[in-house]
């Protein structure tokens, strides 16, 4: 034994000895590499804008600008103003920069040709509205191609005067390629480190891998698919990136949003997710290969999540192997993902096996044994995290099944150790995420926004959406549809043949009198929820009489109850397959590759329904797919209205600064911040700025004196300045102290805990 224990630890020290060489190694080629490349010279383009093309109009030299109007094109139609400058461009990345006057609507986007065509440029259509006089965006250019140019289109209104195109090269490739390395250097390094467990774990590994593969099937395109949500989350991810450009962190209220007047939704919307695609963002990936990325990451977090999980519930390899690819491959997951893109909703879905580990060990572990019995608080305080970091409904959800589930086994739940479990979870979750809960329910409570408007004042009538029963058992029907109340357009609802075969399998086998109690928990709970979900719930009649059904109705749409009734069907499906295999493990066998088999084709069948579904309605003139790379591209309004102050009108935004008695000029702006200069008359002035007036704004001048902030029209911000007052005003958001205080609870909770678990694994591994 003394000469195993010496080898092991002589390997280990091995290990750990040329591990620190090569990551001393790596450290010195990233710097190299990041030194290069932010001490490179980039080069501006020679493109003077008075040698571009056009065929409608002459370049204006007295005024240095294309100029172009109704007077002068009247066909009232989208026509190409100036094209130019059609030059030989290498490889990498660049930025177009559009120096205009408008009052409409136009455009403007690049061309290239090369060893592909114009598929090795990658680049957006952006609008040159009447609100802007500078747009900027990037573009990349995969090959080195001919004729590069830029084409500016005028929209067939009002003016367009066309002063500077730039272009410049960028360092958003190279910033890109080192973050790659950095990437690939880290994966290496734990896969070096962890060589022994991916030996002897290859098989599970290899599984496991295959079943990532297979739910990500529908990513291996070029571009992506227009879901119902992806502009919303899109635009959220953009403005966390844009906060953590202008070095605001935690992000909390969007400054890109609304053009430019601000939207809280960090406050009301977990997102601590999404910090990974907005990183991704600023390391110079696209708005959609990020986003791609993040929803990879997902399905991989959801792979190991579930196997891990279900590998201890049920202790048996291919039971937790099956559970995890019929739960990653739920077809009602897979439409949460590519075609509602609903992305709080289907990362929370990572969650929930987390929280069936921690219900189904709480319930069947012996509660003397404390030591072990605690540890239950771990995988319940980490799922209802995520829930809470990723979508609040779900996590409204989740609390409502556990309340019911608590009541179910009453008699159970009422013991110290259960209640001492469930107390401590609900402790660390609220240390945990106090971060979101405390700005979430200061403004919950203190501001007027559409959403707690609807939840106090008035009834969502939600039940004609719920799903039809008939569409569970739809297996092939198009994936792709609406949210419709009608069948008409509506898209798919189902968990899936897998899942309802289990249930059927299970009712069967009550039916016969084989009973099993943990079968007849699941599948009760399953038909539960099913119905739940469906149309025929009385969600309406609920609603308008209790209090708590009102609550509940904000879930929108009754069939987002799918998802937790898809991880009591896996757990069915999980607890038949070990059930048979007690009675003969050659059925069991058979009953697990059949179940598989069917798991495998049905995903593919998805897949390739996504597929056809994308062409033909592209065929029809409808957008199946997107090709979004860069925030120009997507327009600021896509927000919901959910956390609009209430009486907000956003059709009403003109971006002007409104003022009374006052001579006011904007001297910078900068996110949520605003300098002005102000001049004030005799009397007293009144002002108003394109800010919504949201909690933890401040209007302060250069001595440091602050004045009060009033409602101004459309909720913006307004405020008065004294007569004879000369000189700057700041307009800017600070996060109120409770916010940063609760930020810091949670940064030190989170360290603490992080700090107790590498202790107790290390002394676990010493003992």
């Amino acid at each position: 034994m003394s000469g195993k224990s010496t080898e092991t630890s002589n390997k280990a020290a091995w290990i750990k000895a040329h591990l620190r060489l090569v990551l001393a190694v790596q450290v010195l080629i990233l710097g190299v590499a990041a030194f290069f490349c932010f001490t490179k010279e980039r080069k501006t383009v020679d493109a003077d804008l008075a040698e571009w093309e056009a065929w409608l109009i002459e370049y204006d030299s007295a005024q240095g600008a294309w100029y172009i109007d109704e007077t002068i094109y009247k066909d009232k139609s989208e026509a190409d103003m100036i094209y130019g400058p059609y030059i030989d461009l290498a490889k990498g990345s660049y930025v177009v920069k559009v120096y205009y006057d408008a009052d409409g609507d136009n455009t403007c986007l690049a061309t290239a040709s090369g060893a592909d065509g114009g598929g090795c440029l990658r680049g957006d259509t952006i609008t040159l509205d009447a609100k802007s006089r500078v747009k900027e965006f990037r573009i990349e250019l995969t090959d080195d191609v001919d004729d590069f140019g830029v084409t500016v289109r005028y929209g067939g209104t009002g003016y367009l005067r066309v002063n500077d195109i730039v272009i410049s090269e960028s360092k958003s490739s190279d910033i890109r390629s080192i973050f790659c390395l950095f990437c690939i250097f880290l994966i290496l390094d734990l896969a070096f480190a962890y060589s022994g467990i991916i030996r002897a774990n290859r098989r599970e590994l290899l599984l496991l891998l295959g079943i990532l593969l297979l739910a990500s099937l529908p990513e291996l395109i070029s571009d992506y698919y227009s879901g119902h949500d992806i502009h919303f989350h899109l635009l959220r991810i953009e403005g966390i990136a844009r906060e953590l450009r202008l070095g605001n962190f935690p992000a909390k209220l969007h400054s890109l949003s609304l053009n430019g007047y601000g939207y809280p939704v960090s406050v009301f919307y977990g997102d601590v997710f999404l910090y990974l695609p907005a990183v991704l963002r600023l390391a110079g990936f696209s708005m959609l290969d990020a986003y791609k990325i993040y929803v990879f990451f997902v399905n991989a977090a959801t792979v190991f999540i579930c196997y891990g999980c279900f590998r201890k519930m049920f202790g048996r390899q291919d039971v937790a192997l099956l559970g995890t690819l019929a739960y990653v491959t739920c077809p009602y997951r897979l439409l949460d993902i590519y075609e509602r893109a609903a992305v709080g909703e289907y990362t929370a879905m990572a969650a929930f096996p987390l929280l069936a580990l921690a219900v189904y060990n709480i319930y069947t572990e012996d509660i003397k044994d404390w030591k072990t019995y605690r540890r239950n608080v771990v995988p319940l305080t980490a799922g209802m995290t995520i829930l809470l970091s990723s979508h609040i409904l779900s996590a409204e959800m989740a609390v409502f099944v556990l309340v019911m589930i608590c009541a179910v086994f009453f008699r159970k739940t009422f013991r110290k150790n259960t209640l001492k479990v469930y107390a401590a979870s609900v402790c660390c979750t609220v240390l945990l995420n106090a971060y979101f809960l405390v700005p979430f329910l200061d403004y919950y409570k203190n501001v007027d926004v559409n959403i707690t408007d609807k939840v106090h004042n008035g009834v969502m009538t939600i039940q004609a959406s719920g799903a039809y029963i008939g569409q569970y058992f739809a297996f092939f029907a198009g994936m792709r549809g609406s949210v419709s109340t009608s069948i008409v357009g509506r898209m798919q609802l189902t968990p899936g043949p897998v899942l309802m075969a289990a249930l059927m399998a299970a009712a069967y086998l009550l039916l016969t009198g084989r009973r099993n109690k943990r079968c007849l928990f699941y599948g009760i709970s399953s038909l539960l929820l099913l119905f739940l979900a469906s149309n025929l719930f009385p969600w309406n009649y609920l609603a308008r009489r209790f209090t708590v059904f009102r609550m509940l109705a904000q879930v929108q749409f009754p069939w987002r109850y799918l998802g937790i009734a898809a991880i009591f069907l896996v757990l069915l499906l999980c607890e038949l397959l070990a059930l048979i295999g007690k009675e003969s493990a050659e059925r069991a066998k058979k009953a697990g590759v059949a179940a598989a088999c069917a798991c495998v084709l049905m995903s593919c069948y998805l897949a390739g329904n996504l597929f056809e579904t994308v062409a033909s309605i592209e065929d029809k003139g409808i957008a199946g797919v997107m090709q979004n790379y860069d925030t120009p591209s997507l327009s600021t309004a896509y927000t919901g209205s959910e956390y609009l102050r209430t009486g907000t009108d956003v059709y009403e935004l003109d971006g002007e600064i409104y003022a009374e008695n006052a001579n006011v000029t904007e001297l910078s702006r900068n996110g949520s911040q605003m300098a002005l200069q102000c001049d004030v008359g005799d009397a007293d002035a009144y002002i108003e700025v394109p800010l919504f007036n949201y909690r933890g704004y401040h209007v302060r001048d250069g001595n440091g004196t602050e004045y009060p902030i009033a409602d101004g029209k459309n909720n913006v911000i307004g405020f008065s300045l004294p007569a004879g007052f000369a000189g700057t005003v700041t307009v800017e958001f600070v996060e109120p102290l409770p916010w940063r205080t609760a930020e810091l609870i949670s940064l030190i909770f989170a360290l603490a805990m992080s700090g107790y678990g590498i202790r107790v694994r290390r002394k676990r591994g010493g003992n």
